[in-house]
């Protein structure tokens, strides 16, 4: 048998009750408990389903119908209580858990629909507003209208001043825009619209700009595309910027320049019919001058105008008769009529008399006669009558004493009017002589269309291969002097066009 004194039992009793002690203290623990309410921030309403987490981490629970949650034996310490609801952003609470405690929180999560932001307002930044620019194809920017993470669309819209025309484009992505074929001599006006697809739309201010010719252009010319004509602004200057001085989808030809270098006159066609236009020399002012009247000769594009000294006619072909447009009041009348069977095509205005020189043919553009016709006296005199082949061009001396022509020296006829050698004359208005200006020409290719400079130092031509393949080139020499039989240097000034003349 085994005997206890007191001191041993005395211990054995101090430790059975330290056991007791943290037996219950375990017991008691750490543990807590959380519960809460999950709702719509806006409404109040209860959200059903939505995920418990938190952080650390403990259990996972969804709300019930009421929106409400329980977690049960939760450590006691500090959590970060997240809810997360299709179509709602992630709500976060934070929570002490205590021992022994139920903590009770709510929880009031935001709609994405209505946190989500809306486009900012695009700024326009190219062209600069009021900006003059010197291109019919125009690059447009504006800054983006981002606001937060939605990709945004731009619809882009273009309003013609003149005509009230627009020109849009819709769901751009990107914020830059290029367009051609827009219009000399005009103002435009444009905005954007940006939009996010989910908030309203948010619409810019309205720029403007004009397209103007630049200074540095010293020529226009006629370009064929597409078996369209357009008339071009340009030259080989510094500074100088080709520009469509009329429409690529308009027919037109046939430029002429006032006196006074301040309008130009051009033929477009209008229906089925050519008409006489007219605009001020930046492009601007664009005004149609005939309408029952229209130009006509053996072929259209063999047409050339001329203005008179005054600067307030234009006088034109149509057929046998040559007529007299006002720049003005529109009023046109015939000043001159060849005998039936003639067409009139080419015309000029000698600068110190106002007297008219015209290329007159028979109805298939030969035959020709170079006539000169006085419309203070209705005098008229044969100056120069063709051998056979084609004539052409018509073009003063600044001083009148001489006259720029084309003839095919080749004498061939036929129904194309093809030319085969052609070259430029300068006709002595006193003596009635003719001579070739040597200019280079090469064999097997034409000139045409020629031209002195304003000052008269300079011959601007058109040189192109006799079967009109192959570009068109566009020289200037220095004016040669008559007999002089050496080929002078010349400078093309550009290609691939027509009817060229100083600006």
């Amino acid at each position: 048998m085994m005997l206890f004194n007191k001191k041993t039992i005395s211990s054995i009793f101090a430790v059975l009750l330290l056991i007791s002690c943290e037996s219950e203290l375990i017991d008691q623990a750490t543990f807590g408990a959380l519960t809460g309410t999950v709702l719509d921030e806006e409404t109040q309403a209860p959200l059903e389903n939505a995920k418990i987490s938190t952080s650390p981490a403990t259990s996972t629970v969804f709300t019930d119908v009421n929106g409400e949650f329980t977690i049960n034996d939760m450590p006691e310490g500090e959590y970060a209580i997240r809810a997360e609801y299709d179509g709602y952003l992630s709500g976060y609470q934070p929570a002490t858990v205590s021992a022994g405690a139920t903590y009770s929180l709510v929880i009031e999560m935001v709609d994405e629909d209505t946190q989500n932001l809306g486009p900012n307002r695009a700024a326009l930044t190219a062209p600069a507003d009021n900006a003059s620019v010197f291109n019919t194809e125009v690059e447009f920017a504006w800054t983006s209208g981002k606001n937060d993470s939605d990709e945004l669309s731009y619809d882009f819209e273009l309003r013609n001043g003149n005509t009230d025309e627009v020109i849009s484009r819709q769901n751009l992505a990107d914020t830059t825009l290029t367009l051609d074929a827009l219009v000399l001599g005009t103002q435009y006006f444009w905005q954007v619209t940006s939009s996010d697809g989910l908030n309203p739309s948010v619409i810019s201010g309205v720029s403007s700009f004009k397209i103007e010719i630049s200074e540095a252009n010293r020529f226009l010319f006629v370009r064929s595309e597409d078996n369209n004509n357009t008339i071009i602004s340009g030259g080989n200057q510094a500074g100088a910027v080709e520009v469509n001085v009329t429409m690529k989808n308009a027919n037109a030809y046939a430029p002429a320049v006032s006196p006074e270098r301040d309008r130009v006159a051009y033929i477009q066609t209008v229906g089925s019919n050519d008409q006489v236009f007219v605009m001020d020399a930046n492009g601007f002012s664009r005004t149609q001058l005939t309408t029952n009247v229209p130009t006509g000769s053996f072929r259209n594009q063999e047409i050339k105008l001329a203005w008179n000294n005054e600067g307030d006619k234009i006088y034109y072909p149509r057929f046998n008769k040559l007529y007299a447009v006002n720049s003005i009041t529109k009023f046109s009348e015939a000043i001159y009529t060849a005998a039936a069977d003639r067409m009139i095509s080419k015309v000029d205005v000698n600068p110190a008399t106002g007297e008219i020189a015209m290329v007159i043919t028979d109805s298939d553009g030969y035959g020709g006669e170079i006539v000169v016709f006085n419309p203070a006296d209705l005098s008229e005199t044969v100056v120069y009558a063709s051998t056979g082949g084609a004539l052409g061009g018509l073009d003063y001396s600044i001083d009148g004493t001489t006259l720029l022509y084309t003839a095919d020296i080749s004498g061939e006829e036929n129904a194309q009017h093809r030319k085969f050698d052609n070259r430029i004359f300068s006709l002595d208005m006193a003596t009635l002589v003719s001579t070739e200006l040597n200019t280079g020409k090469e064999v097997g290719y034409n000139e045409t269309d020629p031209f002195y400079s304003p000052n008269g130092a300079e011959i601007l031509y058109v040189n192109r291969s006799n079967d009109d393949f192959g570009d068109a080139l566009i020289y200037v020499v220095p004016t040669p002097t008559p007999g002089d039989t050496n080929a002078l240097n010349r400078t093309q000034t550009f290609s691939n066009g027509s009817e060229a003349v100083w600006y």
